[in-house]
């Protein structure tokens, strides 16, 4: 449009019209254009914001896992094989009127090895010592705690009817007199195989003794046997190959191999035509003084740190097996084993992989205002325009918040080792029994359900201070 200029100056009343309307559709444009700039400009800083922190808690995982793997020497091995787990619950940020609300989970696990102890075979009596116990560290929200995988227990075993696990002293030179260890008694369960209970009545002359079990991996092409091997050896290597069909070396028929979790109910078992393409079966060995010769599957050797695994106690998962006691008739009646089992977390058992043991995916956030000096401090505070009269320049906007975030994980133990109460590995273990009423703020061990509650108490102060000049703006007579 041309506008043309009068000799007085004046602008025909149309075209001033049609001026303030160009003028008001440029600032609505700018205004909505503007607005739509500045929210991809305010994802792109959040999700370059939320990228740092997530490489940031997996780079201290990994950092933090190779320092204390490092630290590992013959006498401590407890993190020759570190894992560490990393839990932070950030604010997430946001471009919102009030700052950032929300908080979002960040979670990295880093392990790291030290290889020149990757291959040291702890003895019994070093795995008394915690420092030779392999453990996990968890990172919550800054807190440290620190699990143990597994420990030295003894297993009783008698052909008594059923299962059962008692506690008992015990004075074996492996067990120390003052600490308590976990005695196993396996039976014959009626109306099952005897090989699905871990006894085995033929045994010994059908005096019986435990059935020993051991997982057989699937290799497609093993090594062949030696023929300048003992007989037992090349027993031994037939009985450790993968075996498909009837009759195979050993205790167990092939039915009796792919019966996975040992029920005795063959119809829930791998059909035949899979046997080929199954990773691993079992193979049983009778557990008498008899297989605990050279060469036999039961051997123990102390000198050169060889010590058989096989699981003993019925539990699906094998222990490594340090000291055996035998009766009058050669049947083994007791074993010193290392149970990854019996640690605070069994991460290798079926509530593992249903997701059942570890950190839990229950989480809750609760939001208080902090006390301090006697008073509680304001949870969010909104000043509009403090300055804002028609006669002032300037308007104000004032946002601020103190408050405190009560961030609560849980982690379920698989056992009650003692170690949550009282031990100066946990220290951030602030209370024990009820975790509800007068403990519900604080990070809390419940024996009952062997559930850690973790509550952080992370404090939450921000705001912001807006000053606009408004100047020239309020003349809106004009």
């Amino acid at each position: 449009m041309i506008l043309r200029r009068y000799r007085n100056g004046q602008v025909p009343h149309s075209a001033g019209q049609a001026s303030r309307r160009c003028s008001g559709q440029a600032a609505t444009e700018l205004a909505i254009f503007g607005a739509i700039i500045i929210f991809v400009l305010g994802a792109i800083i959040r999700s370059a914001v939320s990228s740092g922190q997530s490489q940031d808690a997996s780079l201290k995982a990994m950092r933090n896992a190779l320092v204390r793997s490092s630290k590992s020497n013959e006498f401590d091995t407890s993190r020759a094989s570190a894992s560490v787990l990393y839990v932070e619950d950030r604010l997430s940020p946001d471009f919102g009127k009030y700052g950032s609300t929300e908080r979002a989970p960040f979670i990295a696990q880093g392990s790291g090895v030290m290889t020149n102890m990757l291959m040291y075979q702890a003895h019994p009596d070093e795995l008394q010592d915690p420092k030779h116990v392999p453990v996990t560290d968890m990172f919550i929200n800054g807190k440290h705690f620190v699990f143990t995988m597994g420990k030295l227990v003894y297993k009783r075993f008698s052909p008594s009817a059923g299962k059962t696990s008692v506690e008992t002293d015990d004075v074996l030179a492996v067990c120390p007199p003052d600490d308590k260890c976990t005695f196993t008694i396996l039976g014959q369960i009626p109306g099952h195989p005897a090989q699905s209970t871990g006894w085995a009545p033929a045994c010994n002359g059908g005096r019986g003794c435990p059935m020993f079990y051991q997982v057989i991996v699937n290799a497609k092409d093993p090594p062949p046997l030696s023929d300048d091997a003992s007989d037992d050896l090349q027993q031994e290597a037939r009985e450790k190959r993968f075996c498909v069909s009837d009759p195979c070396p050993g205790k167990l028929s092939v039915q009796e191999r792919f019966d996975l979790n040992r029920d005795g109910n063959f119809a829930n078992d791998p059909p035949f035509g899979l046997y080929n393409e199954m990773a691993w079966q079992w193979r049983a060995v009778w557990a008498n003084e008899a297989n605990g010769d050279d060469d036999k599957a039961l051997h123990i050797d102390e000198e050169s740190a060889v010590y058989p695994s096989f699981d003993v106690d019925g539990d699906g998962q094998e222990e490594t097996i340090y000291h055996f006691d035998y009766d009058g008739n050669g049947a083994v009646t007791g074993a010193v084993v290392f149970d990854n089992q019996e640690g605070d977390l069994d991460l290798g058992g079926d509530a593992a992989a249903t997701g059942k043991v570890g950190l839990l995916n229950d989480m809750s956030i609760r939001t208080r205002t902090r006390p301090t000096g006697g008073f509680l401090t304001n949870y969010l505070s909104v000043q509009q325009g403090k300055a804002w009269r028609l006669d002032r320049t300037f308007v104000r906007s004032v946002n601020r918040k103190d408050q405190e975030d009560i961030v609560e994980r849980r982690v379920q133990l698989s056992s009650d080792t003692g170690r949550m109460c009282g031990n100066p590995e946990n220290p951030d273990v602030e209370a024990c029994g009820s975790c509800l009423m007068a403990n519900s703020g604080k990070t809390c061990f419940d024996r009952g359900t062997k559930i850690l509650y973790v509550r952080s108490r992370i404090p939450d102060k921000g705001g912001h201070f807006w000053k606009t000049d408004a100047s020239g703006q309020l003349n809106l007579g004009k």
